[in-house]
C-alpha cells in the first residue's frame, strides 16, 4: 500500500486487511479491496478519480502475529538488513577462504620453485653422475670436448673425442679425520687426458659447436686478423683459425661479413703489392 489506511492491518507483503474479530491468536480479517470512484463536472466534459478501500465480503483466517498495525516497511527493511548482513558475512568468509587458498597456493608454488631450483643445481653440479646413469641404462650419448684456448683466450675448436681408454668418472677420497669430503671431477677425460662432456642428441651437440663458433667469430670481429698461416691457428685467432673450424666441422661456414672483410683486405694487399712492384720497376728503368 502507498499509505496507511485507518483501522487496517498489514501482512509482510504490504497487503491490507480489516479486522473483523480474533480468537485464540487467530485473526479473522477481510481483505481491503481497492475501489475507484469517478466523478464528472457539471458539464460532463471532465472526469476525476478517487481511490478508496473497502472490506471484502468474505473472511480470511490469519495468524495475528503476522499482522502489523502499520505498513511493514520497517519489518521488511529489518529482514533486508539481516539478509544483507548474512550475505556480507558469507562474502567475508569466501574472501577469507580465497586468501587462504591463494596463500597456500603461493607457498606451494614457492616450495615447488625452490625444489626445482635445487634439482636444477644438483643436475648441473653432478651432471657426470646423471650421464653415468644414462650410460648404464644403455642410452647412446654424444661426447664433445669444449674449452677456452689458453693462448688467444677465445674458444678452442671443439673436438669429438674417441672413447678408447676414456676415463669417465674419477672420485678422489678425502681426509675424513680433517673433515674433507669425497671429490668428483666435473668432466670426464679421454685418452689424451682432455676433459669432455656428453650430450643427449647429435643436434644438441651440434648446437653447442655452433654457439662456440659464433662466440669465436664475435671475438674475431673485435680484432680482425686475416692471416691464414696454418701452424699458428691453434695459438692465434685469425682467419686461418676460422678456416680450421670449418674444416673440422663442415656444417659450419664463415659468416658473410667476415668473408667480405677478408676479400677487401686481400684486394688492398693486391693494390699495395702492385704499387710496390710498379715503384720497383720504375726504379729499375730509371737506373738503365
Amino acid at each position: 500500500m502507498a499509505h496507511a489506511i485507518t483501522g487496517a492491518l498489514y501482512d509482510k507483503t504490504g497487503a491490507a486487511y480489516f479486522l473483523d474479530h480474533e480468537h485464540n491468536g487467530t485473526a479473522y480479517v477481510r481483505p481491503l479491496v481497492k475501489t475507484i470512484m469517478q466523478t464528472s463536472n457539471y458539464c460532463g466534459d471532465d472526469f476525476s478519480e478517487e481511490e478508496d478501500f473497502e472490506p471484502a465480503d468474505y473472511l480470511v483466517a490469519m495468524d495475528r502475529g503476522a499482522l502489523f498495525d502499520t505498513p511493514p516497511i520497517a519489518a521488511i527493511n529489518e529482514d533486508v538488513a539481516a539478509k544483507r548482513a548474512e550475505l556480507d558475512a558469507l562474502k567475508s568468509e569466501a574472501a577469507k577462504a580465497t586468501r587462504e587458498i591463494n596463500s597456500d597456493r603461493f607457498a606451494a608454488e614457492q616450495a615447488l620453485w625452490s625444489a626445482q631450483r635445487q634439482l636444477d643445481e644438483w643436475m648441473k653440479k653432478h651432471r657426470v653422475m646423471t650421464d653415468l646413469g644414462r650410460l648404464l641404462d644403455g642410452q647412446v650419448l654424444y661426447p664433445l670436448s669444449v674449452r677456452e684456448n689458453s693462448y688467444h683466450r677465445s674458444r678452442d675448436i671443439p673436438r669429438i673425442p674417441k672413447m678408447d681408454n676414456a676415463k669417465y668418472l674419477a672420485i678422489h677420497s678425502g681426509n675424513f679425520e680433517k673433515g674433507q669430503k669425497w671429490v668428483c671431477e666435473n668432466y670426464s677425460r679421454d685418452n689424451y687426458g682432455t676433459p669432455f662432456r656428453f650430450f643427449g642428441t647429435e643436434e644438441e651437440r651440434a648446437a653447442v659447436i655452433r654457439e662456440e663458433f659464433d662466440a669465436t667469430c664475435q671475438d674475431f670481429r673485435k680484432a680482425p686478423n686475416f692471416d691464414t698461416t696454418g701452424y699458428t691457428s691453434t695459438t692465434n685467432l685469425h682467419y686461418g683459425t676460422l678456416m680450421e673450424w670449418v674444416k673440422t666441422h663442415p656444417d659450419l661456414s664463415i659468416p658473410d661479413d667476415i668473408k667480405a672483410a677478408k676479400a677487401e683486405n686481400d684486394a688492398e694487399l693486391v693494390r699495395q703489392r702492385k704499387a710496390q712492384l710498379a715503384a720497383e720497376l720504375a726504379q729499375i728503368e730509371a737506373t738503365n
